[in-house]
Order: structure tokens, then C-alpha cells, then sequence
């Protein structure tokens, strides 16, 4: 498996510029998801990750966030049998 982490830059016009995508494909995809399979998040900053074994990741967000945010949107999940636990820690928020 391979987890992908892609910055997305918007128009400058845009209410959230800066975009990270966080997708989960196997080896036999060529490229990468789009928008993110596992979360699409309003973040200048990426996010750290742990593999903690073949099946777990952590994906930890740390910072602010762009206007569309929602906390409750970002869940973790299982995809192709890996458990992706999604965090986040906010420092500012418009929730």
C-alpha cells in the first residue's frame, strides 16, 4: 500500500488556498488519488504520518485550517483492509 500526501494550490481569489489531499491506493495504481480518498483538508501545512504496522496509519494534522473545514468530517476509516486513523489538532478554527 502506499499512502500519498499531494498540496493542492488554489487561485489566489480562493477562500482556502492550500489544500492537502491524503489518499490510500495499492501498489498496481500508477497514480495518485484525487481528491484524497481518505481526507481532503483546508491545510497550508501537511500532516505527519506514522505507519504503525501493514495495517494501521496515523495521519496527524497540526494547525489552522481554511474557512470550509469541519472537524466532524475528518473520521478515520479502513480502506482495502488498513485502518486509517485521522487526527486533528487545532490551533484556530471557524467552527
Amino acid at each position: 500500500m502506499i499512502l500519498d500526501v499531494i498540496f493542492e494550490g488554489q487561485v489566489s481569489n480562493d477562500v482556502d488556498p492550500f489544500w492537502q489531499h491524503v489518499s490510500l491506493r495499492n501498489l498496481e495504481m500508477k497514480s495518485s488519488i484525487l481528491p484524497g480518498n481518505v481526507l481532503f483538508v483546508p491545510a497550508s501545512k501537511p500532516p505527519k504520518v506514522f505507519w504503525k504496522n501493514n495495517d494501521f496509519i496515523r495521519v496527524e494534522f497540526n494547525g489552522n485550517y481554511g474557512q470550509s473545514f469541519r472537524k466532524e468530517e475528518a473520521n478515520s476509516k479502513f480502506l482495502d483492509k488498513v485502518f486509517v486513523e485521522v487526527v486533528i489538532n487545532q490551533c484556530n478554527s471557524n467552527n
